[in-house]
C-alpha cells in the first residue's frame, strides 16, 4: 500500500517547499523578513526621535534609560 496524498496535503507540501527554497519563489521569506526588519528599524528610529524631542533641553540626566 503506497502513500496517498489528497489535494490539501499536496498544496501544503507545495507551500512548505516554496518556503524552503532560498530564492525565486512566490513565498520568498528573505524578502518578507527584510521588509519587516526595515519597518521595525524605522519604528525604533521614530520612537527614539520622539523621546529625544520630549526631553530636549532638559539635559541627559532627565532622559529615560540613562544609565547614570
Amino acid at each position: 500500500m503506497g502513500l496517498k496524498f489528497d489535494f490539501h496535503t499536496q498544496v501544503t507540501l507545495a507551500v512548505l517547499y516554496a518556503f524552503w527554497m532560498p530564492a525565486g519563489s512566490a513565498y520568498n521569506v528573505d524578502a518578507v523578513l527584510e521588509v519587516m526588519i526595515d519597518g521595525l528599524r524605522a519604528e525604533i528610529d521614530e520612537r527614539e526621535r520622539a523621546v529625544d524631542d520630549a526631553f530636549a533641553g532638559r539635559g541627559d540626566d532627565a532622559r529615560p534609560g540613562n544609565p547614570s
